[in-house]
């Protein structure tokens, strides 16, 4: 009998093989979701500025303080190609991470900004702009008013000039197991987007995009964003990256377009204790492009040493600059993914930096070295911080708590304290004081954090974030 039976369970072990076979050939065939009204997933890739260099950790961490220092980053007055002139803060600090992209047709690469606190995609990079090289429509605007394009910077001190058309943009579009969640295999889609070309830029232009970046590419809520043009045409509403270590910069950081499909709750690998905390705007801002950054509220900090008791700080809407425009108006803080190192407006930066003095247990102090004087340090060995035992957390609108190891709030220096004396590695506040701008999280205070902005209209706008071992591992 048993005998008899085996060819037939032989037959049926092979149609289930066949069976599985199909259906995993057919769910690798189309994107995450069944309907065919839903969201495409784009994923790219986020590379650091150093990635080609082989540095030591002394030489990345003076070097991104070079880059910063070259790039003070303030609030700037913008004026756009329609005459409209507003505020707009300068994200272009020190730009760590850049995106690969494929632009024009031939495919040519434009290495960008990925900027959240930035409006409209453009480029420093002559040869992109080529009519004779892209079939793109810049060869339609070489004589017409209507393509000018126009950008200035610094309250009129940098200006750029140049000229706005159509050009195709080349994204990686993924695909995905049936039974995962992981993109296995990318295919190219072609998306038409406004491209500016500077055709000449004032002094000052360095400042605006970083050395080793082709361009911008603008990512915030306004109507110019890249992201809009993904949202309206695309079913775009989710935007998600995770940056990694600012000291490790040959991993690569992911960064995907979605829609609903993307949820950090199942991302691989798995993260407890996702936090939530409302996208906010600024009072009194509506309709101006300040409307259109992606906000926070900052209602405190804490620090805890060892595993003890957190000691937390409130801060009041009532010491900020700047307050959003719900509830009891507390102060908010911008999410700002172009920015490297973050700025506190002073009640915070003050509240943060007396907190170390008691985790530490010394005085601050600015050094005399004029290149490091706008950093605020301590007399302690930044390896003193190899140690996971004293967290600062910023608490956010909605509950949230973002807890930063010493790695991403500190930084080593080598600094001479007296003359004569050879120098001595200090850790060092990787946090401005804003004065009276408006508060920023930093790109540096987002490593190994993996974001995502929840922009579904159907929903308040909010977001989510997970602190990660590793992001180059992360997938959605």
């Amino acid at each position: 009998m048993a005998a008899a039976m085996a060819p037939l369970k032989a037959l049926i072990i092979t149609a289930l093989l066949l069976l599985l076979a199909s259906t995993y050939t057919l769910a690798e065939a189309a994107p995450r979701s069944s309907s065919s009204s839903a969201a495409a997933v784009y994923r790219l890739e986020l590379i650091h500025v150093d990635a080609n260099g082989n540095f030591t950790k002394d030489e990345l961490i003076h070097r991104a303080e070079h880059r910063s220092h070259a790039r003070a980053a303030v609030t700037f007055t913008g004026g756009d190609d329609d005459g409209h002139t507003y505020l707009e803060t300068a994200s272009f600090d020190s730009a760590e991470y850049l995106l690969k992209l494929r632009i024009g047709k031939p495919e040519r690469p434009f290495l960008a900004v990925a900027d959240t606190g930035s409006d409209e995609t453009w480029t420093k990079k002559r040869e992109l702009c080529d009519p004779s090289g892209s079939s793109s429509s810049f060869s339609k605007c070489q004589d017409q008013h209507l393509c000018d394009f126009r950008r200035t910077y610094g309250s009129g001190k940098v200006t750029v000039q140049g000229i706005k058309a159509d050009e195709v943009l080349t994204l990686s579009l993924c695909r995905y197991k049936l039974l995962g969640r992981w993109c296995v295999r990318t295919e190219k889609k072609q998306v038409s987007i406004p491209l500016g070309c500077a055709v000449s830029c004032s002094k000052g232009c360095d400042k605006v995009i970083p050395e080793g970046a082709d361009g911008i590419l603008g990512l915030d809520l306004s109507p110019r964003s890249f992201l809009s043009l993904l949202r309206k045409k695309e079913k775009i509403t989710k935007l998600s990256y995770c940056l990694s270590s600012r000291l490790q910069p040959h991993l690569s950081s992911p960064l995907w377009f979605g829609g609903a499909e993307l949820d950090l709750a199942a991302a691989v690998p798995p993260v407890p204790g996702v936090q939530s905390a409302p996208l906010v705007s600024i009072a009194a801002a509506t309709g101006s492009p300040w409307s259109y950054k992606y906000y926070v509220e900052l209602v405190g900090v804490s620090m805890n040493v060892g595993g003890g008791a957190h000691r937390v700080v409130e801060l009041s809407g009532n010491v900020f600059n700047h307050r959003s425009n719900v509830g009891i108006k507390n102060g908010v803080m911008l999410v700002d993914s172009g920015c490297s190192f973050s700025k506190l407006e002073t009640p915070a930066f003050n509240a943060i930096k007396n907190l170390l003095e008691e985790g530490l247990k010394t005085e601050s102090f600015l050094p005399e070295d004029k290149d490091k004087r706008q950093w605020t340090c301590f007399h302690k060995p930044w390896t003193h911080g190899d140690h996971p035992d004293i967290v600062l957390t910023l608490h956010l609108g909605g509950g949230a708590k973002m807890p930063l190891p010493w790695s991403s709030y500190m930084m080593p220096m080598n600094i001479a304290t007296k003359d004569g004396e050879p120098p001595k590695e200090l850790s060092c506040l990787a946090i401005k004081d804003a004065d009276e701008n408006i508060s920023i999280l930093g790109n540096f205070q987002q490593q190994n954090i993996h974001m995502l902005y929840d922009l579904q209209p159907s929903k308040t706008k909010e977001l989510l974030f997970a602190p990660v071992q590793d992001c180059s591992k992360r997938e959605l």
